[in-house]
């Protein structure tokens, strides 16, 4: 009913949701009073093979992901890692954020995504673009390990790694200097007051 980009933006205004009515927000956002089923999950295992995408963490903006567990989740992905997503930011909250939190959060495996699908039809057959981002799931540690592999990176670590014994001993030696200067600032009021007593 409503296109991608009026439901993404729609979406992106949202701030409140009903908690755990996951699966009712990316209806309503797509211009659905309900999704038509139950839960997140159900609305998954319903839609038309031909329509998903299990396990494919490359989802264009529009599309909805889905993940198991329980009643499952499902979110309305911006198509470059990130979703908009019901109560991952605090119960009863919409936000922004990137899809990989639903498992790494909430530790719900991910199932895949899915052209929009209520109440038994095809919202749309048509989705936005996917711009290539790896910001997603196992993607974004691919990516992470090799930002960390450029020669920076390596000699920066290298370094640290290097350094982190001896800073120790540093502290070590910071620590024993101001302690041994305040025991002998001690020792010497000490011998101050025993001279001035003996006078």
């Amino acid at each position: 009913m409503a296109s991608i980009s009026s439901a993404i933006a729609k979406a992106k205004a949202t701030t409140k949701w009903a908690v755990g009515m996951c699966d009712n927000f990316v209806a309503n956002m797509y211009g659905y009073s309900s999704s038509g089923y139950n839960t997140a999950l159900d609305n998954w295992s319903d839609t038309p093979s031909s329509l998903k995408h299990p396990n494919d963490m490359d989802a264009p903006a529009g599309a909805l992901m889905y993940w198991g567990g329980g009643d499952g989740h499902v979110a309305i992905s911006l198509g470059n890692g990130s979703i908009v997503s019901t109560d991952i930011s605090g119960a009863g909250t919409v936000s922004t954020v990137p899809a990989s939190e639903i498992s790494s959060k909430w530790g719900k495996p991910y199932l895949g995504w899915a052209y929009p699908y209520f109440q038994g039809k095809e919202a749309t057959s048509t989705l936005g673009t996917w711009n290539g981002s790896t910001a997603v799931g196992a993607s974004a540690t691919d990516a992470g390990l090799l930002d960390s592999l450029n020669p920076q990176s390596i000699a920066n670590g290298f370094l640290e790694a290097f350094l982190k014994p001896f800073e120790g001993l540093l502290n070590m030696f910071l620590w024993g200097g101001e302690t041994l200067a305040g025991l002998a600032l001690i020792a010497v009021g000490i011998y101050l007051l025993m001279v001035r007593h003996n006078l």
